[in-house]
């Protein structure tokens, strides 16, 4: 009986876990939702000044739609959660170690997209082939704020401060890390985004462990970011990076990057 009691006691923590993850994507859903119809308002009042006569760029209105969108579901999830999310920095990194963290997070954002790239999975996603020509669209300044600041910071307060937070309590970290990345590349809804987005999930949930603050997974997430769309998206070097060499350079790059950040410590 005692072993029975035993084998099940777990049960109720994992389904609170499983409750929390899913309160979480809905609350931040729901921010969404409310971005929207704001966006909707600030863009037809705004912009074109309530008449309908005026016209915005596709890219700009999608972008600052995508933005605003991003930032509500954001603040939605920390009204919520605010007493369990922790962006305080315990002790400033040295800028040797600050530059090889960036690095990393450039390098190998880099080196996963053209390694996906290489699979040719984007032609079976027509769902992914829209977000790839919408972020293509949005201007710099934009593209900047959006993929360099808002996603970064909404979506690592949700899946790393959140989901991740709350799995580890009942999962451990090194599951915690698996599971909160897989249920980060699911959320993108599409196979290319999803398979980038788990692996780097896990990553960006090892950088939260390593550094117990949500700060370092959100400058990590941005840079990566930042990376991508600079040199792909502005600069149109997608072809140039996809070389079997260059692509090779980047995973060593990110690879040694990663060994010197995880050989020393944390707090150093």
């Amino acid at each position: 009986m005692n072993q029975n009691k035993n084998l099940f006691s777990g049960k109720p923590q994992i389904f609170r876990t499983m409750l929390s993850v899913i309160a979480a994507l809905l609350v931040y859903e729901a921010g969404k939702a409310a971005g929207l119809l704001l966006a909707g308002i600030l863009l037809e009042y705004g912009m074109t000044g309530g008449g309908g006569s005026g016209t915005v760029n596709e890219g700009l209105a999608g972008g600052l739609t995508n933005l605003i969108m991003i930032l509500t579901g954001g603040l939605a999830c920390f009204a919520v959660w605010k007493s369990s999310l922790d962006f305080r920095i315990k002790k400033k990194p040295a800028c040797k170690r600050a530059c090889v963290f960036i690095l990393l997070a450039a390098s190998l954002s880099l080196g996963l997209n053209i390694i996906i790239a290489y699979l040719d999975l984007a032609r079976h996603s027509q769902t992914f082939q829209q977000v790839a020509q919408q972020q293509a669209d949005v201007p710099l300044w934009l593209g900047i704020c959006l993929y360099g600041i808002a996603a970064p910071l909404s979506e690592e307060l949700v899946f790393r401060g959140i989901i991740y937070g709350k799995s580890r309590e009942v999962f451990g970290a090194p599951a915690a890390m698996v599971f909160s990345g897989v249920v980060f590349g699911i959320y993108h809804g599409n196979l290319v985004q999803g398979m980038y987005a788990s692996l780097l999930g896990i990553m960006l949930a090892w950088v939260k462990e390593r550094y117990g603050t949500l700060l370092a997974p959100v400058i990590f997430h941005g840079a990566g970011n930042l990376a991508v769309f600079l040199l792909i998206n502005v600069a149109g070097l997608g072809n140039v990076l996809a070389q079997p060499l260059v692509c090779a350079g980047l995973l060593a790059v990110s690879g040694v990057s990663f060994w010197y950040l995880f050989t020393r410590n944390a707090a150093a």
